[in-house]
């Protein structure tokens, strides 16, 4: 059985996540990176601006070729300004996932989660649209924008996540 981790992450708080999961589950970890820096205010921004307008980035390399063959993905993604953010959806432009299960963990600031069904739906329609299958959706907290939550909270969000095709 062939697994991957594909995640983006500003503040570390959603690659912590990821690669505790990756680890778990003995699964290729794919951190995707995007060519243009979100740091500062701008930045901050900005990244908001293409989150809420549904935008995508560029991404740095070939994240898609690191899928190739893969049956299980974890799609790990922060939530911004209460959508999908930019990164996320670059990757999903080109994703190939046909066949593929695809189970999804957005980590966002709000501990009560506000939205996220609402993003979980928007990508899982995206996902559809790449031929692969929607196969699970959980909602996890990170910290505020900035911030970095501490590893005893991260380790708690990770527990959250059911592996239905790993360890």
């Amino acid at each position: 059985m062939s697994t991957a981790v594909v995640f983006f992450s500003r503040d570390g708080n959603t690659k912590f996540i990821a690669e505790q999961l990756a680890s778990k589950l003995e699964a290729r970890s794919v951190e995707l990176t995007e060519a243009r820096s979100r740091r500062g205010f701008l930045g901050f921004m900005r990244s908001g601006y293409q989150a809420s307008t549904k935008k995508s980035a560029q991404l740095v390399g070939d994240p898609w070729s690191q899928i190739t063959g893969v049956r299980h993905l974890y799609l790990l993604a922060p939530i911004w300004a209460g959508n999908a953010n930019p990164v996320i959806n670059a990757f999903l432009d080109r994703a190939d996932l046909a066949g593929v299960q695809v189970s999804v963990a957005t980590v966002q600031a709000d501990p009560g989660g506000q939205g996220a069904d609402a993003v979980h739906l928007h990508l899982a329609q995206r996902i559809v649209a790449q031929g692969g299958v929607p196969s699970g959706a959980w909602t996890l907290h990170g910290a505020g924008p900035g911030k970095r939550a501490d590893e005893e909270h991260l380790l708690a969000q990770v527990a959250k996540i059911e592996t239905p095709f790993g360890t």
